[in-house]
This record gives C-alpha cells, structure tokens and sequence, in this order.
C-alpha cells in the first residue's frame, strides 16, 4: 500500500498498524484518520453513516487470498463442499 500510495504521490505523515479490522474501523469512528479497507467490512458502518466512502480511482487494490489448512487434519463432508464451492 504505501508503494501505490507513494506512486500516486501521496505523502503519509504518521500511520498506525492495527492487528484487526475491528480496531480500523473503530479508529476511523472516533476521528482518529483514515484508513484504506475492504468495501465489504464497512457496510454496516457505511449502512448506518458512522463513516463514509471516498473510492480510489486508478489503482489496483486486489489481492491474493489463500485457503489455509491443516495437512493431516480430516475434512468433514461440509468442509470439502466448501473449498469446492471456492474452488
């Protein structure tokens, strides 16, 4: 984030990292800053006007995201489903 940021020009002067999105989201509502998040985690947020939505033109925010788990674990008959439903 901060490369695109940086290629676009835009300048940070203090930042903080959050180990959740929770702690994101409830900094953005007590006017802490900003913060660059998934549409999708703010839409109750956004549903209730606690914060609002400012979209990013020009930039390609997609990422890869991975099913992660246990080698010898045994995977339940819903689970299976499940990863072919993502597959």
């Amino acid at each position: 984030m901060e490369h695109l940021l940086e290629k676009a020009a835009v300048a940070l002067n203090k930042t903080i990292e959050f180990g959740n999105t929770e702690g994101v989201k409830k900094a953005v509502e007590a006017d802490l800053g900003i913060a660059i998040i998934s549409r999708h985690a703010v839409l109750r947020e956004l549903a209730h006007g606690l914060v609002k939505s400012i979209p990013l033109a020009g930039m390609d925010l997609r990422r890869d995201l991975y099913i992660v788990r246990h080698k010898d674990r045994y995977l339940s008959a819903a689970a299976r489903a499940f990863l072919r439903l993502l597959q």
